[in-house]
């Protein structure tokens, strides 16, 4: 008998000016898992701006290393 699944929704950031990268970012997290929340930014002020909004605190932020 299983006992009650426990949904989790991760909420991802990714950070990256390249629009194709993101798309890339998008693409190989939703498929691992489709459910994932993933909040996109271009930059470091828009990043900021995002985590400020959210409510909730991402699990994880992917951050490109080579940003203008």
């Amino acid at each position: 008998m299983d006992g009650p699944s426990l949904a989790v929704v991760p909420l991802l950031l990714v950070v990256d000016d390249t629009d194709a990268d993101q798309l890339l970012a998008d693409i190989a997290i939703s498929s691992y898992n489709p459910t994932a929340r993933i909040l996109q930014a271009k930059d470091g002020e828009q990043a900021l701006a995002v985590l400020r909004a959210e409510p909730e605190a991402p699990d994880l932020i992917l951050l490109d290393i080579n940003m203008p």
